[in-house]
């Protein structure tokens, strides 16, 4: 017999378990049945890909370690811990940082030792901190925590670029862990923690990923087959597309699959995972696990939201079984419905959805508000969106901002996408989906249906600007709350300003200072000649004694554009400054506080909750709980200063007032 032939029989051998024509008698060889390992879970479970795998590398990975922040006004340069000194003057070192080094010309460090630096009160040492996102690949931005080691402020500060390690911060002498990425960035501060005895900001999108912990998953029962099953099913349902340069899943042996997180994906890898998790494994009878799932649903409650994410999984052809919990009686099996129409983008769920975004109350109302981001079905969501942003309820009005910002991103993507597909024959240029995602985002021109300018100010932050709807029966009452205006604020991701519309003028008279009277604004009434008002800014730049004089209308937005500008290089003296502040968008929105604060706008003043710090807490603790994206509970959860009828008065110990809102329990 030949090899070949030979080979081609033992194979078949392995396969039936019969003997071959003329070999020896002996024994049958035992054929294992491999059955894989359904562990003790609910039978509506089973064949999902997360009761078959454990996953590794899937958690947020705590990173950290020690920069430098450079940018001040002499609040650095603090005593520091001996090791901490001792770390910072090495790595300084080896950096080559020194008195001579011509490449630090004209920057903060230049003509200085490493010893002068820790000494410089314009310059601090810092712990960096943050909670990787899993999975996500190269090139992946996410925010960073910064806590001051030896300053009192860190307002203005910028870091510089700071490696991140994995696990707590290490000192000289210690072993290092492996690199997973860099941190830098501006310095945001957040005004509400005004007082508070640690001293730290965050870099807003100033950490990157430079080597991705990759995503494994380890079957519970060895098989080649059945690996190659559940990676079929990922990759069904996560296919590779333009910007992906390997699928979504390879097996590596029998017993161990890779994940990527798709471009498209990559700026929600927990998502993506959550939803890769649930995926069904057979996918010969989608139908059939929808119905199965729907079942679960209606007579298992309590994993409604678990058989939402499966019917997710499986993609449009569960929608005919799902379309029939949509009017459920029982309100969390019907709500997670709801949600996996509106992500499977089902018109059908929009009558639903919009009955309970203005009906229902707490978080219910604002899961419906939230789910209307996904679903395309026509101009209604919009109306009753805009009519949201008028609401009482500020969780109501901030969930209705974010959705219309979704979608008025969508319909940028859209618009972006038909028109490179028009024009790609002359321009040459072909953007990824995920690059046209960044671009969309980047700019929202007016006159949307979804009321939201946004433009980008000088690569800093996005300003968006939101037109009230007003409904007309609160027109008729003249209620007017519905015309609050609102500074909104980002605290976590791209930074954003966020205006609300309504009256956005700064008050006249106005007189406000802040940073020890660096800077001053001002403004008055009408002049003599009927000429209209104008704000009067004075700054005066740190280390500096030249004041800085401008001018420019007195409202909101106008205010933030000159303080974020970069003034005309090739201006001097009192007018180098007559194009703007070149502030960043920490020092931007410290301005807003104190207008909002000291009473020159009618605005309130809100931010949202700490995510990141939470994340963090958890990741520490081992926890692993991470907050979803669209949880209706951590969009509820604001900070707020309300809006002032006069000058604000110092609270007794000298802090702001702040007022967290939570939203009210649910009916």
């Amino acid at each position: 017999m030949g090899t070949r032939a030979g080979a081609l029989a033992l194979s078949l051998l392995a396969v039936t378990g019969l003997p071959l024509a003329g070999c020896s008698s002996g024994p049958k060889p035992v054929i294992e049945q491999v059955e894989p390992d359904l562990r003790d879970v609910p039978t509506a479970l089973r064949g999902l890909v997360d009761t078959e795998v454990e996953f590794r590398n899937v958690q947020p990975t705590v990173v950290s370690g020690l920069g430098l922040v450079v940018g001040l006004a002499g609040t650095g340069g603090q005593p520091l811990n001996d090791a901490v000194a001792a770390t910072m003057e090495r790595q300084l070192g080896l950096m080559g940082i020194s008195s001579t080094n011509d490449a630090l010309r004209g920057t903060a460090l230049q003509g200085k030792t490493p010893r002068e630096i820790l000494r410089d009160p314009n310059i601090a040492i810092v712990e960096v901190q943050s909670a990787v996102p899993p999975g996500a690949p190269d090139g992946t931005k996410f925010d960073v925590v910064v806590r001051a080691l030896n300053a009192t402020s860190l307002e203005g500060g910028s870091l510089w670029t700071t490696d991140l390690r994995i696990g707590p911060t290490t000192t000289f002498g210690q072993v290092q862990a492996r690199r997973l990425a860099i941190a830098r960035g501006p310095i945001f501060t957040n005004p509400f923690d005004a007082g508070s005895s640690v001293v730290q900001g965050r870099v807003l999108a100033g950490g990157e990923i430079v080597e991705s912990l990759g995503i494994v998953m380890s079957l519970n029962t060895a098989s080649h087959g059945r690996a190659r099953s559940i990676v079929s099913a990922i990759n069904s349902r996560f296919p590779q597309g333009r910007g992906d340069r390997q699928p979504a899943a390879r097996g590596r042996t029998g017993s161990s699959i890779e994940i990527v997180v798709p471009t498209e994906h990559r700026s929600q890898p927990q998502e993506f995972l959550q939803v890769l998790r649930h995926v069904q494994i057979d996918q010969s009878v989608p139908e059939l696990y929808a119905r199965r799932y729907v079942q679960t649903m209606r007579e298992q409650p309590e994993l409604a939201e678990t058989m939402s994410l499966a019917i997710e999984a499986l993609g449009p052809r569960a929608l005919p079984a799902l379309r029939e919990m949509y009017d459920f009686a029982e309100l969390r099996p019907r709500l997670a419905a709801l949600r996996a129409g509106a992500r499977l983008n089902d018109a059908r769920v929009a009558p639903s959805l919009l009955e309970l975004a203005q009906t229902a109350r707490g978080n219910t109302r604002l899961s419906a508000i939230v789910n209307l981001a996904f679903v395309d079905a026509g101009p209604t969501i919009e109306t009753t969106l805009r009519n949201l942003l008028s609401e009482d309820d500020l969780a109501v009005r901030v969930a209705a901002y974010e959705s219309l910002a979704r979608r008025a991103e969508k319909a940028r993507f859209v618009a972006l996408s038909t028109m490179q597909e028009q024009n790609r024959d002359t321009t040459g240029l072909v953007f990824s989906p995920y690059q046209l995602q960044q671009l969309a985002r980047e700019n929202l021109p007016p006159g949307s249906l979804q009321g939201v300018t946004r433009r980008n100010v000088e690569g800093k932050f996005l300003l968006d600007e939101v037109q009230l709807a007003v409904p007309e029966a609160l027109r008729l009452q003249n209620a007017s709350a519905t015309r609050e205006p609102l500074i909104y604020v980002s605290q976590q991701g791209v930074p954003r300003i966020v205006l609300f519309g309504g009256d956005l003028s700064v008050r006249i008279p106005t007189m406000v200072s802040l940073w020890e009277n660096r800077l001053a604004i001002a403004s008055a009434g009408p002049d003599t000649n009927g000429m209209p008002a104008m704000l009067r800014i004075r700054y005066v730049r740190p280390g500096t004694s030249q004041p800085a004089l401008l001018e420019c209308k007195p409202t909101l937005p106008d205010l933030v554009a000159l303080l974020a500008s970069v003034p005309d290089r090739n201006a001097t003296g009192i007018d180098a400054a007559r194009q703007g502040l070149n502030l960043n968008y920490s020092q931007v929105v410290a301005v807003l506080s104190a207008l909002q604060s000291q009473g020159a706008t009618r605005a309130a003043f809100s931010t949202e909750s700490d995510r990141l710090g939470a994340q963090l807490a958890a990741a520490n603790e081992g926890s692993g709980i991470v907050a979803r994206a669209d949880n209706p509970e951590e969009a509820a959860k604001l900070l707020v200063r309300p809006a002032t009828t006069e000058p604000a008065r110092p609270s007794e110990d000298g802090k702001p007032r702040i007022v967290p809102i939570e939203p009210p329990a649910p009916k």
